[in-house]
C-alpha cells in the first residue's frame, strides 16, 4: 500500500529480505556465505608435518579442507586429519619419494587436475603448498 498520510508511516513494517533485481529485472539471489575450499597436495610427509598445516588452518577456518595423501597412509596422518575434521583422497600412485623422476612429474600434472575437478565444486578454492603453507588468519576472510 502506498502510504499518503505522514502518521500513518509509524505503522510501515519492512521486509527482512528485500527483492534484488539486477539491471536487466532478473530476480537476484539473496547472499549467502560462499562455500570455500582448501585443498593441497600431501604426499610423502610425516604427521607432524600434518599437525603444522591442518593445526594452523583450523585455529582459523572452520570450511572444508581436502588433501591428497599417499595410498594407504598410516594412523597418525588419519588420526591428524580426523581430529581436524579434513577429508582426503588417496594418490592411486605409490608415495613419490624414491619412485624416480617419472613418478613425482605424473603426479604434479594429476593433481593439478584433481584440483580443477574439485574446486568446480565450490565459489572459492584455494590451492596451497602443503610444506610450506602455515595459516596466520582466515584465509577467506577477505570475503567478508
Amino acid at each position: 500500500d502506498v502510504v499518503t498520510d505522514p502518521g500513518d508511516i509509524s505503522n510501515l513494517v519492512f521486509p527482512d529480505d528485500l527483492n534484488g533485481y539486477d539491471f536487466g529485472a532478473a530476480p537476484i539471489k539473496p547472499w549467502s556465505r560462499p562455500a570455500t575450499l582448501v585443498v593441497a597436495a600431501a604426499v610423502g610427509y610425516s604427521a607432524d608435518v600434518f599437525e603444522i598445516f591442518v593445526g594452523t588452518l583450523r585455529q582459523h577456518y572452520g570450511g572444508d579442507a581436502l588433501l591428497i595423501v599417499a595410498k594407504d597412509p598410516p594412523p597418525e596422518i588419519l588420526s591428524v586429519l580426523e581430529k581436524n575434521r579434513v577429508f582426503y583422497r588417496e594418490y592411486f600412485g605409490d608415495n613419490a619419494s624414491g619412485q624416480g623422476v617419472a613418478i613425482w612429474a605424473r603426479f604434479n600434472i594429476e593433481r593439478f587436475k584433481f584440483y580443477r575437478e574439485v574446486c568446480q565444486e565450490y565459489d572459492y578454492c584455494m590451492a596451497l603448498d602443503f610444506r610450506d603453507s602455515v595459516f596466520q588468519g582466515n584465509p577467506f576472510g577477505y570475503l567478508r
